[in-house]
């Protein structure tokens, strides 16, 4: 399919690894934190379709702002989704800013941090282990 092979290197690899390891685990910990809010599996499915469909806009958003010089602003990399989609592009078309992927893992890393531990909070209550 691709005669002249996908064009990426190890660098570019490893900087979509570093940048969406964090907000897989922000994301994550968002959806186990909706989830032990809701009372069956039904209210859980639609809560967290909503969440996806919050977090999927920031994403087309980015695909948007790459095309035009306001994705090399650095406030850009402080929004959650929309950064790591702005550094993705980035890297794919091999000009990664070192900046602005250390703003993106920071954040990233801080909000996993949060979301990861909300939902361990709230999986150690009693209340979460025993509702029926």
């Amino acid at each position: 399919i691709f005669p002249n092979g996908l064009g990426l290197n190890a660098g570019q690899l490893g900087t979509m690894l570093i940048v969406l390891i964090p907000t897989v685990a922000f994301f994550a910990g968002m959806l186990i934190a909706v989830s032990a809010f809701a009372k069956n599996t039904r209210e859980a499915q639609s809560s967290m379709a909503l969440i996806s469909l919050v977090v999927l806009m920031p994403a087309l958003l980015g695909n948007i702002i790459g095309l035009t010089d306001l994705a090399s602003n650095w406030w850009i990399r402080l929004i959650p989704v929309l950064n790591t989609s702005v550094t993705l592009r980035e890297s794919l078309q091999g000009k990664p800013d070192p900046l602005g992927i250390a703003l993106t893992v920071g954040v990233g890393l801080v909000l996993a941090a949060i979301g990861l531990r909300v939902a361990v909070h709230l999986f150690n209550r009693e209340q979460v282990l025993t509702r029926v």
